[in-house]
């Protein structure tokens, strides 16, 4: 369209739900909870399963907040090279359902990479990809084997909200010589 510029893609490996509207737009459409069709879920097995943003330029990553479904499960981000099609972990996050009175039907994260809480080393990508799956043991053996089913089961691959957050690579390290003041009257 004229005076749009495009900055990433939001792809997702399948969707369910197309006749109900559901949409990969549910995923940044700031909709947090899981009120109905406010959320993206996936037509097969959570293996198979993942949502990329692919991004006009590489970005170096700062965070990336997120909501899923309050069950038990793991979410993976990973680096992804649409190049050569390798995909590189970046940070996997075991959700725990809170069982308590009063919980809600979701958790709403956010995962630093830099400047935050549990930030490490600046990454740079070209495409970040999620991908969510059972809770694994320290063995890597599946210890609760709940998303891999379908919609409509008690569990499955849903995701609420993914934003993520970060600046075009090198533009923060950008030297912008001696100070000045721009004074407007």
């Amino acid at each position: 369209m004229d005076g749009v510029i495009q900055y990433m893609n939001l792809t997702t490996y399948s969707q369910g739900g197309v006749d109900g509207g559901i949409s990969p737009a549910d995923l940044i459409d700031n909709v947090w909870n899981d009120q109905w069709n406010g959320y993206w879920f996936a037509s097969g097995l959570s293996t198979n399963e993942w949502i990329q943003f692919t991004f006009g330029n590489p970005v170096e990553i700062t965070k990336i907040e997120y909501s899923v479904l309050n069950q038990d499960q793991t979410v993976y981000f990973s680096k992804y090279d649409p190049a050569t099609g390798e995909e590189t972990l970046l940070k996997s996050v075991v959700i725990v359902k809170d069982s308590s009175d009063g919980a809600l039907g979701y958790q709403r994260k956010t995962l630093y990479f830099f400047g935050g809480e549990g930030a490490n080393e600046t990454v740079t990508l070209e495409a970040l990809r999620m991908r969510v799956g059972d809770v694994l043991d320290e063995q890597g053996n599946v210890a609760i084997a709940y998303v891999g089913t379908q919609y409509g089961r008690p569990y499955h691959t849903c995701v609420i909200e993914v934003h993520p957050y970060g600046t075009i690579s090198g533009a923060g390290k950008k030297d912008p010589g001696k100070p000045m003041f721009l004074l407007m009257q």
